[in-house]
Protein backbone atom coordinates (compact mmCIF):
# COMPACT_ATOMS: atom_id res chain seq x y z
CA UNK A 1 0.00 0.00 0.00
CA UNK A 2 1.25 3.48 -1.01
CA UNK A 3 1.75 6.20 1.72
CA UNK A 4 -0.68 8.36 -0.57
CA UNK A 5 -3.60 5.00 -0.31
CA UNK A 6 -2.48 5.14 3.72
CA UNK A 7 -3.02 8.79 4.16
CA UNK A 8 -6.42 8.26 2.42
CA UNK A 9 -7.40 5.49 4.57
CA UNK A 10 -6.24 7.26 7.61
CA UNK A 11 -8.54 10.52 6.66
CA UNK A 12 -11.53 8.89 5.91
CA UNK A 13 -11.24 10.04 1.81
CA UNK A 14 -14.04 8.90 0.23
CA UNK A 15 -14.28 9.62 -3.65
CA UNK A 16 -17.77 8.61 -4.76
CA UNK A 17 -20.14 10.65 -2.43
CA UNK A 18 -23.38 11.73 -3.17
CA UNK A 19 -23.52 14.86 -4.90
CA UNK A 20 -25.33 16.00 -8.61
CA UNK A 21 -22.70 14.70 -10.77
CA UNK A 22 -22.70 10.88 -9.52
CA UNK A 23 -26.17 11.14 -9.17
CA UNK A 24 -27.56 9.08 -11.83
CA UNK A 25 -30.62 11.60 -13.06
CA UNK A 26 -27.52 13.66 -13.96
CA UNK A 27 -27.06 15.19 -17.67
CA UNK A 28 -23.91 16.89 -18.63
CA UNK A 29 -23.77 18.75 -22.56
CA UNK A 30 -21.95 21.05 -23.87
CA UNK A 31 -23.22 24.09 -25.82
CA UNK A 32 -21.63 25.72 -28.31
CA UNK A 33 -21.84 29.25 -29.65
CA UNK A 34 -20.07 30.47 -33.11
CA UNK A 35 -19.38 26.71 -33.66
CA UNK A 36 -16.85 26.94 -30.61
CA UNK A 37 -17.68 24.88 -27.57
CA UNK A 38 -18.05 27.53 -24.95
CA UNK A 39 -19.30 26.13 -21.51
CA UNK A 40 -21.38 23.17 -20.12
CA UNK A 41 -25.37 23.11 -19.13
CA UNK A 42 -25.80 20.54 -15.89
CA UNK A 43 -29.39 19.45 -15.80
CA UNK A 44 -31.34 16.95 -13.20
CA UNK A 45 -33.51 14.97 -15.72
CA UNK A 46 -35.86 14.00 -13.15
CA UNK A 47 -36.47 17.48 -11.80
CA UNK A 48 -36.38 19.17 -14.91
CA UNK A 49 -33.97 22.15 -13.96
CA UNK A 50 -30.40 23.28 -14.04
CA UNK A 51 -27.88 21.60 -11.36
CA UNK A 52 -24.21 22.09 -9.51
CA UNK A 53 -22.05 19.45 -10.29
CA UNK A 54 -21.21 19.22 -6.72
CA UNK A 55 -24.56 20.11 -5.01
CA UNK A 56 -27.05 17.29 -3.85
CA UNK A 57 -30.48 17.10 -3.08
CA UNK A 58 -33.04 14.65 -0.92
CA UNK A 59 -33.81 13.12 -4.31
CA UNK A 60 -30.13 11.53 -5.09
CA UNK A 61 -29.96 8.40 -7.04
CA UNK A 62 -26.72 6.34 -8.08
CA UNK A 63 -26.54 4.11 -10.87
CA UNK A 64 -26.57 1.05 -9.14
CA UNK A 65 -29.69 2.14 -7.35
CA UNK A 66 -28.60 3.18 -3.92
CA UNK A 67 -30.24 6.38 -2.40
CA UNK A 68 -29.58 8.62 0.61
CA UNK A 69 -31.21 7.28 4.05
Amino acid sequence: MSKLSQLKKTVGYQERVPRCSTCKHYNEQQLMRDSMPTFYQRFCTRHHFQVKAHACCDNWQSTTGEVLA
